[in-house]
């Protein structure tokens, strides 16, 4: 996962993986998520802006891939956690 920071704001980038439906990113300010929020984003994304950061704090972001078989879904584990610091 790459990352970039902006003005409140982080663009984060992954290489695609096929045959999923989605991808679900959460962040956080806590290294342990808590409090975290998911955004979830199509399964032929290669990208995803966080909007709405603090300024001057630093968000800790991981990534996971599901796929929906029957209506139920299927999680790959959270990669491995990257952080940003919000300019």
């Amino acid at each position: 996962m790459e990352k970039s920071p902006a003005k409140n704001q982080a663009s984060i980038s992954w290489k695609p993986v096929k045959s999923i439906t989605a991808y679900q990113i959460q962040y956080s300010t806590s290294s342990n998520f808590k409090g975290a929020k998911t955004i979830t984003a199509k399964g032929s994304s290669k990208s995803a802006i966080l909007k709405k950061l603090t300024r001057g704090k630093k968000y800790y972001i991981r990534i996971r891939t599901y796929k929906t078989v029957s209506k139920k879904n299927y999680y790959s584990v959270w990669s491995r956690t990257s952080s940003v610091k919000i300019k």
